[in-house]
C-alpha cells in the first residue's frame, strides 16, 4: 500500500465547528490509519446509518422549530 508522507492534521482552530477543518477531515484521518496499519476499514450498519439520519433530521427540525425534539 502506499505511504503517507505526512501527518493528517487540522490547520484551523475550530473552535468546536468541525466545518472550519473540512468536512470529511475525521474520515480521511480514520482512513489514512487503516491504510498506514493494514487494517480493513469498518462498515456502517443500516441501523447506524438510519440512527444517524434520525438524529439529523431531528437537529434540523429542532432549529428550524427553536425547540428541543427527543429522540428515543
Amino acid at each position: 500500500h502506499p505511504t503517507v508522507k505526512r501527518e493528517l492534521e487540522a490547520k484551523a482552530n475550530g473552535g468546536g465547528n468541525i466545518a472550519d477543518l473540512g468536512g470529511y477531515f475525521s474520515e480521511m484521518k480514520y482512513f489514512i490509519n487503516c491504510l498506514e496499519n493494514n487494517e480493513e476499514p469498518g462498515q456502517a450498519s443500516a441501523q447506524s446509518a438510519r440512527d444517524s439520519l434520525e438524529i439529523v433530521l431531528s437537529e434540523m427540525k429542532s432549529a428550524d422549530s427553536g425547540k428541543i425534539i427527543e429522540i428515543e
